[in-house]
């Protein structure tokens, strides 16, 4: 272990859906344990605590209620960004970050940390923009919270670029970045997943139902399609996240029947995921991730278009997962899973050989060797 004393490090993210924030905490939880002081920030919060919460609702609001629009916008984002680095253009979310990242760095002189890890695009280009001119003189680590390149995300240049798994070292090297800042972890989560890998917890759980931190996609359909597989010995759990509207509409609708369980949002997670026989969700990069750290069945069911279905494919290419595009093969993949102990086994054991559960550990102790390698580090001085 390197020396440590002293080291202070902060981790920027911001909160467009909870991937980006757990991300930040199992760094925050990883770094701890090594004995740095780490602490979670948000990016936008020093422009205001108002601007943050819009970002943040806007967000939500699109993924919740029109999904597809964000799948829309999302290809445009690829394309836009696709053209500009063919061309060497500055794209207009990197121009906007930089209109963000003034606060940012008058935060980073008041802090001085040695190091910043950022979990978000954001937070990436504002910490890339503020080291080309003089405003941060630390160690900057980018850390990637899904399994693709997204749009724009070529235009991080920090001294770290964490990936998130083999294979997309390319897309940077071809877009200029030096191989020797990148290294490859896999996606930070909480060393929880891997303390209970292999322990069900005995909930009673046999199915969980996950909408990811903002409860979207059709989960009625989802708990329609389920519910039949349950009973009260082994409960379908439906985690609704931040949409109470949808948790408070399930709970009215099942009231009383036994074989169900709907929840708001959770903090144990990855203790929900071992008391489970099946997960079923979304894909996005850190719930993916969380189950395959702890090691049980996933069935994909309707992933937002974009980084959740290009984790999917992903997922799905190296038998970590399976997809339902319909409910008659949401139910088939559901009963195989279940009662199939060869086909849940073959599907853990690619988890555990694709997926690093301490991979928050591992970027921790780099980070560490990073700051060590440069002498004092530290933030900016002057």
């Amino acid at each position: 272990m390197m020396e440590n004393t002293m080291r202070k490090v902060l981790v920027l993210t911001t909160s467009t859906g909870g991937g980006h924030n757990a991300a930040a905490r199992a760094l925050v939880e990883a770094l701890g344990t090594r004995g740095v002081q780490a602490r979670v920030q948000d990016c936008m919060a020093p422009v205001g605590k108002r601007f943050s919460r819009g970002v943040s609702r806007a967000y939500v609001s699109l993924v919740q209620r029109r999904p597809d629009m964000f799948g829309r916008v999302y290809r445009l984002g690829r394309c836009v960004s696709d053209w500009e680095a063919r061309r060497g253009i500055t794209s207009p979310v990197y121009l906007f970050n930089v209109g963000c990242s003034g606060r940012l760095r008058a935060l980073l002189q008041r802090e001085q940390p040695d190091a910043v890890l950022c979990t978000h695009l954001y937070a990436g280009q504002m910490m890339t923009h503020l080291q080309r001119h003089g405003g941060f003189g630390g160690l900057s680590a980018f850390v990637m919270t899904d399994y693709t390149v997204i749009p724009f995300q070529e235009e991080v240049c920090c001294d770290r670029i964490y990936l998130s798994r083999p294979g997309l070292e390319k897309d940077y090297v071809s877009r200029g970045v030096d191989l020797t800042r990148i290294r490859c972890f896999g996606i930070p989560v909480s060393p929880a997943c891997e303390a209970v890998r292999g322990i069900e917890s005995g909930s009673g759980c046999g199915i969980l139902l996950l909408g990811g931190s903002m409860g979207a996609g059709d989960l009625p359909t989802a708990v329609e399609t389920l519910l039949p597989l349950a009973h009260p010995a082994r409960r379908l759990q439906v985690v609704c996240g931040s949409n109470a509207a949808l948790r408070d509409a399930l709970s009215a609708r099942y009231a009383g029947d036994d074989r169900i369980e709907v929840l708001g949002q959770v903090d144990d997670m990855p203790r929900r995921i071992a008391g489970s026989r099946v997960v079923v969700g979304k894909s996005g990069g850190l719930v993916s991730t969380e189950v395959c750290a702890v090691g049980r069945p996933f069935v994909i069911w309707q992933p937002i278009e974009g980084c959740e279905t290009a984790n999917a494919a992903w997922l799905v290419k190296n038998d970590m997962a399976v997809w339902a595009r319909d409910p008659q093969e949401l139910y088939g993949h559901a009963v195989s899973l279940l009662w199939d102990e060869d086909a849940r086994w073959d599907m853990v054991c690619q988890q555990r050989r694709y997926v690093n559960a301490h991979a928050a550990l591992d970027i921790a102790d780099d980070v560490l060797q990073a700051l060590s390698e440069r002498g004092k580090g530290g933030g900016d001085r002057g």
